[in-house]
């Protein structure tokens, strides 16, 4: 409680009890001069007396007017401040501190220690001299971060106000915004022939050819940007842009399927940009894994485009409704409705999204026996809450939860990416999708926030507030308190078999020599001369760190013991084929290079199959080999140093070793061929072992992928929406609904602020829960000028008894008594809520009785 007094000017949160010292009447007015409260003196009343009240109603400066009481004097008026910050607050601590560990993830992206604290998390791009901020440059994750973030950053905004000025004249929406530097690559691989990449002048913008999800995310920031701020204004400026973008992907070949009446993209795991290295990937000198050709792609139909692309049409219709445009909003509004009635049709099974839908059935997959038509990926937890039906929405839930119910070893939770995982990592020749990694089976926090913002909202409220929970403790168990973007899967369950090793015998294919003093009819090491060689690596036979090594002996061998390649001609071969006849876990190469390449790539080692098919593993430059000169490259779990000596001029010269996993361990392979990077370094292979498995080296609980603050956004959307149950039912919150849901977490008592930081639109509250007295109480008030209270009621509750109000109004003594509230009784799943309408401003109490 604070006293208010005209010496000193207060500023407070909204519910916080104010008390004055008046003689008369006392009216309080809120930011917009709506009164709140009042008080009468009585009867009789002489003198000063106290008065409470508790603060609601608009932000902004209050005032607080007092007549002059009946013994004389003169009337006085006093002001205060009333400022919001979104926040929890709950009995045990624990949302509080998912809260905190939500902020943190969100803040520490572009983070500077110069930033002040509103700013840390804020991004920004200047085009033609004006800056744009952004929470992320690709429009996906800022999209996605911004349900989150919208609590605590003003700038949403920025991002879409930029792509709206650089859309393309088709309507199609840029992926993301890099600097010059960073998107020299993107005009080389996406501008040529399809134009998905433009030169902005100090920037780059870049379509990734194979998403088809941008139209839609640019919506519904749009949408979301709108709903936070309340401009009506900016937000019928946006409409033709809108309209253009969705127009977009019904017309581009490359986008739509005339087949099937829904967008198409190529083949890749859920929403992502990076297609599988099969016999059907169309063929492309740069950007190979991301590029589209309308012709010789061969599309799929992806459930998660089309559900993202009918919920942009439905905020798009509710858009041009606001602004008038009648027509234009039952067109798309008819527009989601055929797109889901077509997606129904084609790719609902019953249970969930099936994954993939083949626009051509010519199109040849190999996943290693990967089931596809089991598999359940993320973009079902997104579907939860894009208007799909109450039936699909509980069906998905269900799904979730017969994987939570046998997750895998040491699994962090069921919201994967994809599961079960392909069982190749074929997508990423790199190794970032391998098994239970990244998007190939990787566990989510972004799915996690999705998945349980849906579970509150449809019934299944104690689900969610475990997954919450288990959130939350991995959260904690980082070293830095973020939540990840993906964590590891799953582990194996005991000590894998040890590994069994085959050396190849690289003597008849060698074509260099250790020394700078060839012998005849070899080559000298690496062209470098000076006696600058590693002529005393040690040849023959032997180990490092377990795995054994065939080194051809120069001596026996003609002065010839290294495989060397180098492209563009000269001396030596541009690749050298290798054979194998066998099936191959993984390759262990000794290798090394002369000099560092443009690119970083050095070399490839091309599995070749069998059945005719290949694959390709990348040798990078300062990731798996060095220069041999004053060679260092550090140690990791798949690269590092096999051996350093000296040279006759030089201390420090050295080979390296790498391990290469084979995507396709099932497959026989008939060579490896051995090829050289594009730009001219030579690569030298000195001994190459093959291995029956890939070695397992435990990953750690942290995987790999997008961005963290993108999943600080989501589940801070599932806490603040889902468990504390404040959604906005227009814009700014001028209409709410309060749904707090602490019942099915077990926390008695609350206290939420969800507030837009771009705008004074807010709801605070205070929760309450006598389980003995089966009573539940709830103190609101918020900035708009209704809201509806819906109580969740504990497991296990029959029916409401009854339901009362305590008003804080004009025209009302002292709010002190209750009186009868209508009320209506919402049953989901198994779950029932006590539904009663307030009005605002003031503050009101909701009471619930239940048996």
């Amino acid at each position: 409680m604070v006293m208010m007094s005209s010496d000193r000017e207060l500023t407070v949160s909204p519910l916080e009890t104010v008390k004055v010292a008046a003689g008369g009447a006392v009216s309080v007015c809120d930011g917009k001069g709506r009164e709140y409260f009042r008080s009468e003196p009585g009867a009789g009343a002489a003198g000063r007396r106290e008065v409470s009240f508790a603060v609601g109603g608009a932000l902004g400066r209050h005032t607080v007017r007092m007549g002059a009481p009946e013994g004389g004097g003169a009337p006085e008026e006093l002001s205060f401040l009333v400022d919001a910050k979104s926040g929890v607050s709950d009995s045990g601590g624990e949302f509080g501190e998912l809260f905190r560990i939500c902020e943190r993830t969100m803040r520490y992206r572009y983070s500077d220690p110069t930033d002040t604290p509103e700013m840390a998390g804020v991004g920004a791009i200047t085009h033609k001299g004006v800056k744009y901020l952004n929470f992320v440059v690709w429009i996906l994750d800022h999209l996605h971060t911004a349900k989150g973030f919208k609590y605590l950053s003003p700038h949403a905004d920025g991002l879409v106000n930029l792509l709206k000025e650089i859309q393309r004249e088709d309507g199609m929406i840029w992926s993301f915004i890099y600097g010059k530097n960073a998107g020299y690559y993107y005009m080389s691989a996406y501008e040529r022939p399809y134009g998905y990449a433009v030169d902005l002048g100090d920037n780059v913008a870049a379509r990734q050819p194979v998403e088809n999800h941008c139209e839609a995310n640019y919506v519904e920031c749009v949408y979301l940007v709108w709903q936070s701020t309340g401009d009506d204004a900016w937000m019928a400026g946006m409409l033709d842009s809108c309209v253009k973008a969705l127009d977009y992907g019904r017309y581009d070949k490359a986008r739509w399927s005339e087949r099937f009446g829904l967008l198409k993209k190529g083949y890749t795991i859920d929403s992502w940009d990076f297609q599988p290295g099969d016999a059907s990937l169309a063929h492309f000198d740069l950007g190979i894994k991301q590029q589209i050709d309308h012709e010789r792609t061969k599309f799929t139909v992806f459930y998660g485009d089309n559900t993202g692309y009918a919920y942009a049409c439905d905020v798009l219709a509710e858009m041009l409704a606001k602004a008038g445009r009648a027509a234009d909003a039952r067109a798309f509004a008819d527009r989601a409705a055929g797109i889901r009635e077509r997606l129904d049709a084609l790719a609902w099974n019953g249970r969930f999204y099936t994954h993939r839908v083949e626009e051509d059935e010519s199109a040849v997959r190999d996943f290693g026996g990967t089931d596809t038509a089991g598999q359940v990926s993320f973009s079902n937890c997104y579907t939860l809450n894009r208007n799909c039906t109450h039936e699909q929405a509980a069906a998905i839930i269900r799904t979730y939860q017969g994987i939570r119910a046998a997750l895998p070893h040491r699994s962090p939770g069921e919201f994967y990416a994809i599961y079960p995982p392909f069982e190749t990592d074929v997508f990423d020749e790199g190794g970032a999708c391998a098994k239970w990694q990244y998007m190939n089976g990787g566990v989510h926090a972004h799915a996690a926030g999705e998945l349980a913002r849906g579970a509150f909202e449809h019934g299944f409220e104690g689900y969610g507030a475990d997954i919450l929970r288990r959130v939350l403790g991995l959260g904690k168990e980082d070293a830095d308190g973020f939540l990840r973007f993906a964590y590891t899967g799953a582990y194996e369950d005991g000590a894998p078999p040890a590994q069994k090793f085959s050396t190849v015998d690289l003597a008849p294919l060698a074509n260099m020599g250790l020394s700078s003093e060839a012998a005849e009819g070899s080559l000298p090491w690496l062209f470098d001369g000076l006696k600058n060689d590693i002529r005393r690596f040690p040849v023959g036979s032997w180990g490092h760190k377990g795995v054994p090594y065939l080194v051809a002996d120069p001596a026996a061998n003609g002065g010839k013991a290294a495989v060397a390649v180098r492209a563009g001609g000269g001396r030596l071969p541009g690749s050298v084929r290798v054979p194998i006849g066998s099936k191959v876990g993984s390759l262990f190469a000794l290798h090394s290079t002369g000099g560092r390449s443009e690119s970083g790539l050095v070399g490839l080692h091309r599995f070749l199959y069998e059945d005719g098919t290949e694959a390709t593993k990348a040798v990078m430059y300062g990731r798996d080999v060095t220069n041999f000169w004053f060679s260092e490259l550090r140690e990791s779990d798949r690269s590092g140093l096999a051996w350093r000596g000296d040279s006759d001029v030089a201390y420090g010269v050295g080979v390296c070793w790498a391990e290469y996993a084979n995507p396709f361990p099932e497959r026989p392979v008939e060579a490896v061929e051995v090829t050289a990077g594009p730009d001219g370094a030579s690569y030298a292979l000195l001994a190459l072992t093959v291995a029956d498995r890939p070695s397992y080296r435990e990953p750690p609980l942290e995987s790999t992928g997008g961005p963290d603050n993108w999943s600080g956004g989501l589940v801070m959307a599932a806490l603040m929406e889902g468990l504390g149950g404040v959604k906005d039912k227009g814009t700014a919150y001028a209409d709410a609904s309060i749904s707090p849901r602490w019942a099915a977490a077990g926390v008695d008592s609350a206290s939420l602020t969800a507030r837009y930081a771009a705008s004074g639109g807010y709801v605070s509250y205070r929760y309450a829960h006598d389980a003995d007295a089966r009573e539940i109480t709830v103190t609101a008030t918020g900035s708009g000028d209704s809201a509806e209270v819906r109580v969740l009621l504990p497991e296990g509750a029959r029916c409401v008894v009854s339901a009362m109000a305590r008003f804080q109004g004009t025209g009302r003594s002292d709010g002190a008594g209750y009186a009868p509230a209508a009320f209506r009784t919402d049953r989901v799943e198994d779950s029932t809520y006590a539904a009663v309408p307030i009005a605002f401003p003031g503050v009101t109490v909701v009471k619930v009785t239940y048996e």
